[in-house]
């Protein structure tokens, strides 16, 4: 009985996802023309687009983000270029960040761990002008472009857990150092590619999500649905990464997202040259 009213459950969100999205898509194709543009006055955090370029083993990525964050509008800017050889990748992390006023929305994004240890922090995000505020009906119709921003994990982190104060789990992912080269190259490409050819973010089928699902799927193709629900509502990403076995951990999913959560040591050793290595052990 219980399987049946989840299976029910999932059907009204998927129709109500449908109709959402089909009247969005008609009133953006009908009444909101427009072109993907990457001139516009762009916020101050999200004004430099991140590039790579690749050297047989090496990647050398310019404009890497490295912002010291206290709120949400006052920060520290930094960029810096550096070189990375992919045959030191070792691991992959998923970055889950859950909104904390609206349950099926959150943010994704990817880390990468090479051997140092040097990290590297990957997010789609919505790229928004002066004087703009995210909206999830607003990114139905067109209202934002969509970036990658390469980072520090201080930046990356420090945003999420200690500017807007949301819940921030980092979670391994239970992949080879083989594709997770792969999907960094994949990434890295994606990023580049944006440069020419700007798009549009969509709320539901060209988020964060989404799009890291995408590379995935190169790697692994078909691991993971791309109408799952928890693919098309972020906020639900995690439980669906570790149902799909994603996940390195053999705890139940509470345990899992308990012992992942780690917003305590982003506060405690934002300053630390070893930030990365220690939000990540065991205390």
């Amino acid at each position: 009985m219980r399987k049946m009213w989840r299976l029910i459950r999932l059907g009204l969100v998927f129709l109500f996802l449908a109709v959402v999205t089909v009247l969005s898509l008609v009133f953006a194709t009908l009444l909101v023309p427009g072109t993907p543009s990457s001139d516009r006055e762009w916020l101050v955090e999200q004004a430099i687009l991140p590039s790579a370029t690749f050297d047989e083993n090496l990647i050398h990525l310019r404009n890497i983000r490295n912002f010291r964050w206290r709120t949400p509008t006052d920060y520290d800017l930094a960029y810096y270029d550096k070189t990375y050889d992919l045959s030191t990748l070792r691991r992959a992390y998923f970055i889950y960040t859950p909104f904390s006023n609206l349950k099926p929305l959150a943010h994704t994004f990817v880390s990468f761990e090479f051997d140092g240890p040097e990290y590297l922090s990957v997010s789609v995000e919505v790229r928004k002008e002066k004087g703009e505020s995210y909206g999830w009906l607003n990114g139905l119709l067109k209202q934002y472009e969509l970036m990658y921003v390469i980072a520090d994990e201080r930046d990356s982190m420090g945003s999420r857990a200690i500017a807007w104060k949301n819940p921030l789990y980092v979670y391994p992912v239970k992949t080879t150092p083989e594709r997770a080269r792969e999907a960094l190259i994949g990434i890295l490409i994606r990023a580049n590619a944006l440069h020419g050819r700007p798009e549009f973010y969509h709320t539901f089928f060209n988020n964060c999500t989404t799009n890291l699902v995408r590379h995935v799927n190169t790697v692994v193709p078909q691991r993971v649905p791309l109408l799952s629900l928890g693919v098309i509502l972020p906020g639900y990403a995690d439980a669906l990464a570790y149902r799909l076995g994603l996940i390195e951990t053999n705890l139940s999913l509470e345990e899992t997202q308990k012992h992942f959560l780690v917003n305590e040591r982003v506060l405690r050793y934002i300053d630390d040259p070893e930030f990365s290595e220690k939000i990540r052990r065991e205390e």
